[in-house]
């Protein structure tokens, strides 16, 4: 092996700090990842650990733009989505999480189950602003 393929290898190979080792915990429960990249060596855990960060901060964007337009309705005092489309996406939200439960991916998890309280949010206040 060459020397900075040696070193790159042993730096993956280092103890890991303490934040990953839930990552590490999640990931190992569904090998999905290691199917789809493959043998990636002494860095697959790594790779893992980095898609799963990746999938977090997804679903925390998606979360976080769905709490502004909520905020920016509730602001307005108007409602700006029809309540049966909201329920639409209520019931394929609840889907949607019971899949994310039964795959037990985080962050697919994580990005439902806020969803799905956003949602059920956004249909009270609809409910509240048309009477």
């Amino acid at each position: 092996m060459q020397g900075w393929q040696n070193g790159y290898a042993s730096a993956c190979r280092a103890e890991e700090p303490s934040s990953t080792k839930l990552f590490k915990k999640v990931s190992s429960k569904n090998n999905s990842l290691k199917k789809s990249f493959g043998n990636l060596g002494p860095c697959s855990n790594f790779v893992i650990n980095m898609m799963m960060i990746i999938g977090l901060i997804g679903s925390f964007l998606i979360l976080l733009s769905w709490i502004l337009g909520l905020y920016d309705e509730i602001k307005s005092k108007k409602n700006l989505i029809e309540i049966k489309f909201s329920i639409i996406n209520l019931f394929g939200i609840f889907f949607l999480l019971i899949y994310s439960l039964f795959i037990k991916e985080l962050p697919f998890i994580i990005l439902n189950a806020g969803l799905f309280i956003l949602i059920l949010l956004e249909i009270i206040y609809s409910i509240k602003v048309s009477k």
